[in-house]
């Protein structure tokens, strides 16, 4: 395992590379003498991720054999990638649609696709929808929930 000051270097190695030494530099100004390297890990992790790099678990993935183009980061830190299936997944989705095996409506809830008439929704009916898709409702229940609160 890795010492702190270790992880710590790694880190702002990470940072310069992604070209956030500004964003770091700010959330260090209140640093003092006394602040651990904890701390000072913890504020650069967060300047990483808010660039979208993430750390790598070491026992899972040698992060000296990453190479992609220039994006390669420090040892212990790789580019985060949003979703990787996505294509893949929509074209799984396509091939069930075409052989009957889901339906169009289990086909637009694959693929994330939002239902007809969501866009004529306000903005807090859009959250109000949302919120009951989250929490299960179908979304017929769903819609009656956002008609509930135009009536408020």
């Amino acid at each position: 395992m890795k010492s702190m000051y270790t992880r710590f270097n790694e880190a702002l190695a990470a940072v310069k590379k992604a070209g956030r030494t500004k964003q770091y530099e700010e959330a260090s100004k209140t640093f003092t003498s006394t602040t651990t390297i904890e701390t000072k890990l913890n504020a650069a992790e967060a300047v990483l991720k808010n660039a979208g790099v993430v750390p790598t678990n070491e026992s899972t993935s040698k992060v000296e054999e990453f190479r992609e183009d220039s994006n390669n980061f420090a040892p212990g830190y790789v580019k985060e990638v949003k979703d990787p299936c996505a294509k893949g997944d929509k074209v799984l989705f396509d091939g069930l649609l075409k052989l009957g095996s889901i339906t169009e409506a289990e086909h637009s809830k694959l693929t994330g696709k939002k239902p007809e008439g969501y866009d004529k929704l306000s903005e807090q009916q859009r959250r109000d929808f949302d919120f009951a898709r989250a929490v299960g409702l179908s979304e017929a229940d769903a819609f009656t929930l956002t008609k509930m609160t135009v009536s408020r």
